[in-house]
């Protein structure tokens, strides 16, 4: 949120300089730049519009890639296990009980553990995410 304040001078008037935060400067600050230049106005609107365009696109293409990279990761997934599993069941059908147990439950396994530690991961990074926003609040 923008906002602008008049600073105190050191005899306790008011000081010529302003503090202003946000994108667009004061509607004073504007005018003042548009008598100076006709047309400053709109051309720097246009600038700040650009830009929020610009944001949301780059914003847009950063969640399509990783959903893009998420599902590359489940279908690798699904090939292990799968893999896994076949294998297994080839080597119990011919035979080698023991091997194709192993072999076959391995890549299972192997597969839903990571998904689990992947999940308790991104748990723990959200969490110490928000653990750092609170001290930063506090901070201030």
């Amino acid at each position: 949120m923008a906002s602008s304040d008049q600073k105190e001078g050191p005899r306790g008037d008011e000081s010529p300089f302003s503090d202003y935060v946000g994108q667009l400067p004061s509607p004073e600050l504007l005018a003042a730049y548009e008598k100076i230049s006709p047309g400053f106005s709109e051309q720097l609107l246009r600038m700040v519009e650009a830009e929020a365009q610009h944001r949301r696109e780059l914003e847009d293409t950063v969640l399509e890639a990783s959903a893009r990279e998420t599902r590359r990761g489940q279908l690798f997934s699904l090939s292990i296990a799968l893999c896994s599993l076949i294998a297994g069941v080839t080597l119990t059908a011919q035979g080698a009980e023991v091997a194709g147990g192993i072999i076959g439950s391995a890549g299972i396994i192997g597969v839903v553990a990571i998904f689990v530690l992947s999940r308790v991961l991104d748990r723990r990074t959200a969490m110490s995410k928000d653990g750092a926003d609170d001290s930063q609040k506090g901070a201030k």
